[in-house]
């Protein structure tokens, strides 16, 4: 993904003191530097775990993230079995995004004026995809065969698949937008 993350620890500490998070643990590196699945992250990178069972303590004694936003009855547990910062909140995908779109920073990208649909030259379009007036295909895109890509969406930092539909005005691809794994 293009962008970039460098959130100091105090900065992290600093963010959930505002959230009303009572952290546990501290944090293992002066900054952190990205935004990780949390079986990818290390430490130096932010994640979260939504589960609230033996699966989320699995994942989190698995994980070498050194920051995971938490649910609140797992953290103590999690705390013990494995220390990191531990970001305690009601629902940690949602304070994710939150911590995302307070730090990330996304490139500047300034679409080249008088073209409609505006597509960025990095992106790679099947030669039968369909784009709408006033669409915006930014960087790091691919769009698959037979996709139709409405008016007025804007897509960035994506992969879509074959005979795809984009509706008019989505927004794809932005800071913190994702998926999350069922596992």
């Amino acid at each position: 993904m293009i962008g970039s993350l460098n959130v100091s620890s105090e900065a992290l500490l600093a963010f959930a003191k505002e959230r009303k998070i009572k952290p546990i643990g501290t944090p293992p590196v002066e900054a952190f530097d990205a935004v990780e699945p949390i079986y990818a992250a290390g430490s130096a990178q932010v994640t979260f775990c939504r589960f609230d069972d033996d699966r989320g303590l699995r994942w989190l004694e698995e994980s070498r993230a050194g920051a995971i936003f938490i649910l609140p009855h797992l953290a103590e547990e999690a705390h013990n079995r494995r220390k990191a910062l531990y970001l305690p909140c009601e629902i940690p995908r949602f304070e994710l995004l939150r911590f995302i779109e307070r730090f990330w920073k996304e490139p500047p990208w300034y679409p080249p004026s008088g073209r409609n649909p505006d597509i960025h030259e990095s992106a790679r379009l099947a030669d039968d995809v369909r784009v709408g007036a006033f669409a915006t295909i930014g960087p790091d895109v691919e769009i698959g065969s037979g996709t139709v890509i409405g008016t007025g969406a804007h897509i960035s930092h994506s992969s879509i698949g074959r005979d795809c539909r984009i509706g008019s005005n989505s927004i794809i691809g932005g800071p913190g937008f994702g998926y999350e794994d069922d596992d």
